[in-house]
């Protein structure tokens, strides 16, 4: 019997990435062209020239995808996360008797 040679899958363990966005970054853009193209249906639909609508709804997507864009190569896949939980945590808890302590375990 010969043995048998499967091929190696080098980029199983790398972020998914797509035209310079990386992870979560891929999904921010493609709701925010999706945002962007209903933002044109309405301008049009309220009656604005179609030249200011495509001029406001292709600045938009292109502020839109420029910033997603240095949020992926400042951040990285996963550092807006991890920014956002930073800020959520208190950086430290003064507690200047312990009252507030005693209190809570006469509650409970």
């Amino acid at each position: 019997m010969s043995s048998r040679s499967f091929p190696i899958h080098r980029a199983i363990n790398r972020p998914l990435s797509f035209k310079g966005f990386k992870g979560p970054y891929i999904l921010l853009a493609a709701i925010a062209l999706v945002g962007d193209l209903f933002f044109f249906v309405l301008l049009y639909c309220c009656g604005v020239s179609p030249t200011i609508c495509l001029l406001a709804a292709g600045s938009l997507g292109g502020g839109l995808l420029t910033l997603f864009r240095w949020c992926s190569k400042v951040y990285g896949v996963h550092g807006l996360e991890q920014r956002r939980v930073r800020r959520a945590i208190p950086r430290c808890w003064i507690i200047r008797s312990k009252k507030t302590i005693i209190n809570k375990k006469q509650k409970q």
